[in-house]
């Protein structure tokens, strides 16, 4: 399914649609490679799964890493970007299974665990680095880019309508908060018809985002409200969807029941109510699902 089959909406960051008017557009290994490790990047803008209180990410996993939970896609880039860019910019869903003391996996460092500390492990300095959530933007507590200050994330701006105290109830270390508070101005109109001009479909910015920002309410993220492409392409082997064999056949209710109904999140941008990570399934239900995956694969091959 291309760009057209869902009315020039992008998929993903890495969407064909996206180099329609691009000067250049060039591979995994010019990006990272002759650009960010050449030093020509200037700037990152990130996402993880987790986020600790000196900006470390983590992509990976969550729980033991031999026995991991969670298992999620893997760094993408992050672990480059954030060792050789000059600055990161991070988006994040502010909420406590993201927003942790002390990352699960440390993929991609931030300032590690306090000032010298990157240069202490062969890094340059970075920054000035920021956080831009769903209640406001972080800055970091360093004038010279890790060197000095304690190097911990820092509230600067809340949205409209937010207050320092909604925030620092989310976060679970105590949050340092900037000398003067401000708040962030709404987007202009010319910004939002950028937005508009790269996410037609409003798959990311949320469908009443202009009216809500423009005319001075408030904004909703609906950024749930995904298109059913996105979520399938964030979801493990076991849970996308899979051809039925020709004779048909109960396929996603007998996925399901192997499973025990686990489903793993669905994406890192996505704000469900939970504070923690859902656990990965049993022993016993992994067994299950390998035995009903085989016993279908077998049945698809034939059906073809």
């Amino acid at each position: 399914m291309g760009p057209a089959d869902r009315g020039g909406r992008p998929c993903a960051h890495g969407d064909p649609i996206l180099n329609l008017g691009a000067a250049y557009v060039g591979d995994m290994v010019d990006a990272l490679g002759s650009m960010a490790m050449g030093g020509r990047v200037d700037l990152a803008v990130l996402s993880a799964a987790e986020v600790d209180r000196y900006g470390n990410l983590n992509t990976l996993l969550i729980g033991d890493p031999a026995e991991p939970d969670i298992r999620f896609p893997g760094t993408g880039g992050n672990t480059d970007a954030t060792c050789t860019v000059r600055r990161t910019l991070l988006v994040m869903s502010l909420e406590p299974r993201r927003f942790v003391e002390k990352v699960s996996f440390l993929t991609s460092p931030g300032y590690v665990d306090g000032p010298g500390a990157r240069q202490a492990a062969g890094l340059d300095p970075q920054g000035p680095n920021l956080v831009v959530c769903t209640l406001g933007v972080f800055d970091f507590d360093t004038p010279d880019r890790g060197v000095s200050g304690s190097c911990e994330m820092r509230l600067a701006k809340l949205y409209p309508g937010v207050d320092a105290s909604t925030t620092e109830a989310i976060v679970p270390w105590p949050l340092l908060v900037a000398p003067t508070l401000e708040t962030c101005a709404r987007p202009s109109a010319n910004e939002l018809a950028l937005l508009r001009k790269l996410d037609p479909g409003s798959n990311t910015s949320g469908k009443d985002a202009t009216e809500g920002c423009a005319g001075g309410g408030a904004s909703r993220n609906t950024r749930t409200e995904a298109v059913p492409e996105c979520r399938d392409s964030w979801r493990p082997a076991s849970r996308r969807r899979i051809r039925k064999p020709a004779s048909g056949g109960r396929l996603e209710s007998d996925l399901l029941e192997a499973t025990g109904g686990f489903e793993p999140p669905i994406g890192v941008l996505q704000t469900p109510a939970l504070t923690t990570w859902p656990r990965r399934p049993s022993t016993s239900s992994g067994q299950a699902l390998s035995s009903k995956l085989r016993e279908l694969s077998f049945g698809a091959e034939e059906g073809i």
